[in-house]
């Protein structure tokens, strides 16, 4: 379980906050908006990469 909250969290910084990091200072609402769009999309449309 734990290697897959660490998986989800490297997602989210990865592919979310890094390129909506500025929202957190500037529109905290635009934020969560489109955070929870992303949470949305992120289980059943995301699509699964494999690494190797």
């Amino acid at each position: 379980m734990n290697a897959h909250v660490k998986r989800f969290n490297g997602s989210l910084q990865h592919e979310f906050i890094t390129y909506h990091e500025e929202l957190l200072f500037t529109d905290i609402d635009r934020f969560n908006d489109k955070l929870l769009d992303y949470l949305v999309w992120f289980n059943p449309e995301r699509p699964i990469t494999v690494s190797g």
